[in-house]
């Protein structure tokens, strides 16, 4: 079992290109993630769908869609 689990704000700048080296960086944790299997909380995913919509960086239909091919 993994001791690392994603916080929303990775997820978030992963899908953000305007946050430059935080895009970067959260790219490559989260590549990393999904390479080794980490966990993501459903509470996380709820999070990031609130924040993502509710700031008008996605539409809730791309928010629903958003999958490891349209973030890494």
């Amino acid at each position: 079992m993994s001791a690392f689990s994603l916080d929303t704000n990775v997820l978030i700048y992963a899908i953000d290109p305007s946050q430059g080296e935080k895009h970067k960086a959260a790219q490559a944790l989260l590549g990393r993630a999904l390479n080794d299997a980490w966990p993501i909380a459903l509470q996380v995913l709820g999070e990031f769908y609130n924040t993502t919509t509710r700031k008008n960086v996605l539409t809730r239909t791309d928010a629903a869609r958003t999958d490891r091919k349209s973030v890494v």
